[in-house]
């Protein structure tokens, strides 16, 4: 019998009207943006729909709303499947610690605010990320060591995605020698350069500022980005939750794991569908569908 995943995704899956039809269909979802809305102390629904593209790019706006996003999507469906495993991607790692009940639901956002607040306080304006698609991570890996300054991979996202993160110049440097080599080298549109150690002021910061929320154990098997590894020991996830800074996303190591349990249905909860090709593009004979408004729920239900 297959087992099903949720998959939550992070930073970049944001877009305009982004969880409204959620709001409107499911009075369960639109609470979570209630919620939300009540400690970052504005409308996130009101603010999505006429925000810019500048405007959803910037961490104190696109987080909050991406984090509602996913957990408002994993509220129409939670009474009708339960899942067997939870995998977040960066970010979305937020969302499996609150679905797997490790986080009740204001802390999920208080505990957000307080990234964000990190982020913000140290970040680094010379430093960015760039995603190198088409080639081995082994290879993208010795061009960074070969690079004048601080470089790195920061997300093994399939075998043949990866993005880098450092300091401006030497990220450009990698792309610059990869563009004749890689499929295609596209410089992200970052506000810092995360998952590498340049987010080691904010990982002390948001270390300090969390010591007093409760970490429950979890009540569904969620896997850390930190480790590809299934997580649950209380004290150890919140270790994991600041090393998250620091440290790469291994998705790729991650749905390798996974398909190590047997056949797998993989449902990505928020904005987009990046998770479900990911996975196409890293395992075989699986299934993948995506909620992210009531036309996709209904299909979703229609198939479970």
């Amino acid at each position: 019998m297959e087992k099903i995943c949720f998959l939550f995704p992070g930073q970049g899956s944001q877009k305009q009207n982004m969880g409204v039809d959620l709001a409107q269909n499911f009075p369960e979802s639109k609470e979570v943006f209630e919620c939300a809305s009540d400690i970052f102390s504005f409308n996130l629904l009101d603010f999505c729909k006429n925000a810019s593209v500048e405007e959803l790019k910037k961490p104190e706006y696109c987080q909050p709303l991406i984090v509602a996003t996913n957990i408002a999507a994993f509220k129409t469906i939670e009474k009708k499947i339960k899942p067997d495993f939870l995998v977040g991607h960066s970010l979305g790692q937020y969302c499996s610690l609150y679905v797997s009940g490790i986080l009740s639901l204001e802390d999920t956002f208080n505990i957000l605010k307080i990234r964000i607040e990190a982020i913000k306080k140290f970040t680094q304006e010379k430093s960015t990320m760039a995603a190198i698609i088409g080639i081995p991570p082994e290879e993208i890996e010795n061009e960074c060591k070969k690079t004048d300054g601080y470089v790195v991979c920061a997300n093994y996202n399939s075998p043949l995605q990866t993005v880098i993160s450092g300091e401006e110049k030497a990220v450009l440097e990698v792309t610059k020698n990869l563009e004749g080599v890689a499929k295609r080298c596209v410089v992200l549109n970052v506000s810092s350069a995360f998952h590498c150690n340049i987010m080691k002021d904010s990982a002390k910061y948001f270390e300090e500022h969390i010591k007093n929320f409760i970490f429950n154990t979890p009540k569904i098997p969620v896997f850390s980005n930190v480790t590809a590894s299934l997580v649950s020991d209380k004290n150890e996830i919140k270790k994991l939750l600041v090393k998250h800074f620091t440290h790469p996303v291994l998705f790729t190591k991650t749905l390798q794991n996974l398909e190590q349990t047997g056949p797998l249905i993989f449902i990505e909860l928020g904005e987009g569908t990046t998770l479900c090709s990911l996975v196409r593009k890293t395992l075989s004979n699986t299934t993948t569908l995506n909620i992210k408004d009531s036309g996709t729920f209904n299909h979703v239900v229609s198939l479970i």
